[in-house]
Parts: C-alpha cells; sequence; structure tokens
C-alpha cells in the first residue's frame, strides 16, 4: 500500500506546489475516510465539500462532524438554494419521491457546479469496484468548469480501505456497524 500512499501524496503535493486551486468532496461514507486522511495529512487546508441535500440520516450528519474534528478538515457545508418546501411537483409530491433526478440536479448538481467554477481540481473518492461505469476511470479526467478530476482512490478496494482504517485507528460510519 506503500507506493499507492506515495502516488497520491505526490500528486496532492504536485498540485499545490502548482498553486492550483483545489477541492475535495465527501459523502462522509466509511469508504471516503482514508482519502479524507491522506488530504488531512498531505493538503489540510483543502477544502472538503459535504453537499448536504437535506435528507442525510443524523448519523451521517455526527459523524462528518466527528470526522471533521479527529482529522482537523475544513469542511465546507454545500446545500441548495432551492428550499425543500419549493421542491414539489405539479401534485404537490416532493421531488425526491416524485422526480428523483431532478432532486439530484437541485441538491447536488447545482450547488457542485459552483465549486467547480471556482477551482482547478476536483478531489474525489470514486473506485473502480464501484460500478461498470468507473471501471473504466482513469485517475485524472477533464471535469465539468476546466476542472481535472482526481480520483486518488480508484484502485483501493474494500479490504484495503479496510486496512488503511485499521492501520490508523480510524473509525467506520455508525450505519455500517
Amino acid at each position: 500500500m506503500g507506493k499507492i500512499i506515495d502516488f497520491i501524496a505526490a500528486k496532492l503535493r504536485a498540485y499545490q506546489e502548482k498553486d492550483l486551486k483545489i477541492f475535495a468532496s465527501s459523502s462522509f461514507q466509511t469508504h471516503s475516510i482514508p482519502m479524507l486522511d491522506l488530504i488531512g495529512r498531505y493538503i489540510p487546508e483543502t477544502p472538503i465539500v459535504f453537499l448536504n441535500t437535506g435528507f442525510h440520516f443524523p448519523e451521517t450528519l455526527m459523524f462528518r462532524d466527528q470526522i471533521a474534528d479527529l482529522l482537523n478538515l475544513n469542511i465546507v457545508n454545500v446545500e441548495s438554494n432551492i428550499s425543500k418546501i419549493a421542491q414539489r411537483d405539479a401534485n404537490n409530491r416532493f421531488l425526491f419521491a416524485s422526480d428523483p433526478d431532478y432532486c439530484c440536479y437541485l441538491n447536488k448538481t447545482l450547488p457542485m457546479d459552483a465549486m467547480l467554477v471556482e477551482n482547478d481540481i476536483w478531489i474525489n473518492g470514486v473506485r473502480k469496484d464501484q460500478s461498470a461505469n468507473r471501471k473504466n476511470f482513469e485517475y485524472e479526467v477533464k471535469g465539468p468548469h476546466n476542472t481535472l478530476r482526481f480520483h486518488p482512490m480508484l484502485e483501493w478496494t474494500s479490504k484495503m480501505i479496510w486496512d488503511y482504517r485499521q492501520q490508523h485507528q480510524l473509525p467506520e460510519h455508525p450505519l455500517e456497524k
């Protein structure tokens, strides 16, 4: 695991040395913790965007705060400008139930766009083993608004994440216990 950590550390430092504007995004699930730990170790001032959709379990919000304190992270809570009460369809049903794609657009895509416009590098924790589509991802890809997406966790497996967490005594999300 040492080689992959050295690779990630070198990439993070290289972005920083080029004076690029960097941010990361995280859902604060257990599989995110190694990436957040590495960011905290190598580029601790990096903003970590948490898309607060308004639909998270309380345990996730508490875990986000616990991890932020533990790893001394710079958390930026981002949320939609559209109130939840305004997120209803013509039949007065909430969009998360009647049109989940549009709900995600309002609560994830639009708020993230603002961050992308302001930054050069977007670090996120996607992994190849998560889906058939992600299996074809590369470490660096062009992202929206002239950003570069960096996927440091791309080759990590669940076992590697577990091993890293054990080695660094990092907790798991309370709903995953």
